[in-house]
C-alpha cells in the first residue's frame, strides 16, 4: 500500500481508473508468481471495497473490471493423487530407518 499511496496520494480516489491500476500492478508484480499477482490485486480490490463503503461514495471499484479479473485471476486448482493402501504400506515396510516409517505411519492415519 506505500508504493500505491505514493504513486496516487496526489490524486482524488473517484478519478483513479481500471487502466491506472492494471499499469500499477504490472509495475508491482511483474515479476512475481501468478498467486503473488492475485494475491497483490485482491488486497488492491479490497482496499477500494473498503474505501468506497467508508466513505459512502457512488462510484464502481476500478479494480471490478473484466480485464482485471482476468489477468489476475486465481491459479487452477491442480488435483491431488491418493496412493493406495497398499502402495502406503509397501513405503512403510521399505523405509530405511525407524523414523521414515513412524513419519509414514503417522501420516496413513491421519488420512
Amino acid at each position: 500500500m506505500t508504493r500505491f499511496e505514493s504513486k496516487f496520494s496526489n490524486r482524488e480516489i473517484e478519478s483513479i481508473g481500471s487502466n491506472e491500476i492494471y499499469q500499477f500492478l504490472e509495475e508491482l508484480t511483474g515479476g512475481h508468481s501468478k498467486a503473488t499477482r492475485r494475491l497483490r490485486y485482491s488486497q488492491l480490490k479490497t482496499f477500494f471495497n473498503f474505501i468506497i463503503d467508508q466513505l459512502d461514495l457512488n462510484i464502481k471499484n476500478p479494480c471490478s473490471s473484466a480485464m482485471l479479473s482476468k489477468t489476475f485471476k486465481a491459479p487452477a486448482q491442480s488435483s491431488r493423487k491418493i496412493l493406495e493402501k497398499e502402495t502406503v504400506d509397501e513405503m512403510i515396510y521399505n523405509a530405511r530407518n525407524i523414523r521414515d516409517s513412524l513419519m509414514l505411519e503417522l501420516q496413513r492415519d491421519v488420512v
